[in-house]
């Protein structure tokens, strides 16, 4: 009974949070790494986590 619990859940979870990429800049030109970004929209009308989530370059 608790792994259909936590089934349902996550499945919840990934219902009420629509997430968009919707920007990205990835190696802008010049030396200046910092100025890399992304944007990611919620469509959802309430907070939506993001724990768990990895973002990676590939490189580690």
């Amino acid at each position: 009974m608790i792994k259909q619990a936590l089934l349902i859940t996550v499945w919840a979870t990934l219902l009420q949070g629509q997430m968009t990429l919707s920007e990205v800049m990835v190696n802008p030109q010049g030396l200046e790494t910092a100025n890399e970004f992304l944007e990611i929209h919620s469509s959802a009308t309430n907070e939506v986590s993001l724990i768990g989530w990895i973002i990676s370059d590939g490189a580690g």
